[in-house]
């Protein structure tokens, strides 16, 4: 058995530097990838593959713990009773209400002799850089209700109500001619329209377009390559849409719903929009 254990702690002696503190590290071996430490924005997906094995019976149990500044919080607990086990877990960045907070994560692995080890990770997150605007709703231009948005103010907005220079700075669903108003089309229009004197507005579709890692760089790099027009038509439930003002990328939609029920006056799109402080 003492040969097997020196074998052993040889093997693994280049990922136990996680475990050196614990009297019994030589026991219980983590290892995390990738076990980097560095910048996460918030809201972002990180991704680890996770392996333990001990040299005893069985691993018992398998936490994950975050530190911060709410305190240490337990994340996920397994019960894998088996000596090797190995599995992939999605950590969700939380939200930070100021820049340039840290966050520990800790991976802590058990035995059926209480012989542990804890790896430790540690990020610096980042406050998104752009803001979200959630759940808009942009209604059928027959309603009565907001059917736009002013790029300015980031608001949404009544066609009918706008100024010359509010038109410039905003865009909204398609309106409706004098003759289709008069016959009160059932339908819900699924193209967002901009001035047609000086539109500063264009759009583009990118669905491939990860909207919830978003950033200022991503946004505008992902613009600068995409085709735009002043007008996007046929939108979907789901589309990623980039809005471009002034040549330049300004903000992300996803199309979260859209409800087009008989008559209009519940006929709505309900969006998300992402953009650059």
């Amino acid at each position: 058995m003492k040969i097997r254990k020196l074998f052993y702690i040889l093997l693994v002696f280049p990922l136990l530097i996680s475990c050196m503190n614990e009297d019994d590290a030589s026991s219980v071996v983590v290892v995390v990838s990738p076990d980097k430490k560095g910048d996460v924005y918030a809201a972002s997906n990180i991704r680890f593959e996770i392996s333990t094995f001990t040299i005893n019976d069985y691993i018992k149990e398998l936490s994950i713990y975050t530190l911060d500044t709410e305190g240490e919080t337990l994340n996920y607990r397994i019960n894998p009773n088996v000596p090797k086990y190995s599995e992939t877990y999605y950590y969700k960045v939380p939200q930070v209400s100021k820049e340039n907070t840290e966050i520990k994560i800790y991976v802590e692995a058990i035995d059926n002799l209480d012989n542990k080890c804890r790896f430790a990770l540690i990020y610096n997150v980042l406050g998104s850089d752009l803001k979200e605007l959630s759940a808009i709703e942009l209604n059928s231009p027959l309603s009565g209700y907001n059917d736009g948005i002013n790029i300015e103010t980031k608001t949404s907005i009544r066609r009918s109500q706008l100024t010359l220079n509010d038109e410039l700075n905003s865009f909204w669903l398609k309106q409706f001619t004098d003759e289709e108003k008069l016959q009160q089309i059932d339908y819900l229009p699924l193209e967002f329209n901009t001035s047609q004197i000086e539109s500063r507005i264009s759009f583009a579709i990118n669905n491939s377009f990860n909207y919830a890692e978003a950033t200022s760089t991503s946004l505008k790099s992902a613009y600068s390559a995409s085709i735009s027009n002043n007008y996007i038509s046929n939108i979907k439930t789901g589309d990623i849409i980039l809005i471009g003002v002034d040549n330049e990328g300004w903000g992300v939609m996803k199309v979260l719903y859209i409800i087009d029920e008989e008559g209009y006056v519940n006929d709505k799109m309900i969006i998300n929009i992402k953009t650059i402080e």
